[in-house]
């Protein structure tokens, strides 16, 4: 994945980068801390939210992990989740994959998270990249996505489509059909 900086955060708002595991979250993170937006205190692991995430800024998260844990195809089947919904001044941007290209990436990944952003990046390595195949697979992959939007926009939360297809994250018009 190349540059991304066609999308800027809007840093007055509650962010939660969402898509699966392989779609670019962490990349687009340590982006934008290596270009000053965040610093590692900021940013929470979706799965630390209750834990010690109430206070972040920018929060990474899982959008197969109402799935991966309770094998249910409604994310709202994650608690995490609806807390993070109880926030005030959410923006979420949503990166879209076509699940091909997802299961190419998971094939060719090698390291778990980071560790640390930034400058210095540490990566965990550990992927299990069999597990997450049989998640994505067993799934209803586009209809969890489509199952999330809505979730956004009955409770008139703010949502920014990103296509993370090619080598660049673009922001995309409000139209999911093709995952």
């Amino acid at each position: 994945m190349g540059s991304n900086n066609d999308i800027i955060p809007d840093t007055q708002k509650n962010i939660v980068i969402v898509g699966p595991s392989s779609s670019g979250k962490s990349t687009l993170i340590n982006e934008w801390v290596n270009k000053g937006h965040y610093k590692n205190k900021d940013i929470c692991m979706g799965k630390d939210y209750i834990k010690n995430g109430k206070e972040k800024k920018l929060i990474h998260y899982n959008i197969l992990r109402g799935f991966e844990k309770h094998r249910s195809n409604d994310p709202l089947a994650d608690n995490i989740l609806k807390e993070i919904l109880k926030r005030e001044n959410l923006l979420f941007y949503i990166l879209l994959i076509k699940k091909e290209n997802l299961l190419k990436r998971i094939n060719n990944r090698t390291h778990l998270e980071y560790k640390k952003f930034g400058s210095g990046a540490i990566k965990l390595n550990g992927y299990h990249s069999n597990t997450v195949k049989n998640i994505v697979n067993k799934c209803d992959y586009g209809g969890i996505y489509k199952s999330f939007i809505k979730i956004l926009e009955d409770n008139n939360i703010e949502y920014i489509l990103c296509d993370n297809n090619e080598k660049n994250i673009k922001i995309k018009d409000k139209n999911y059909d093709y995952i």
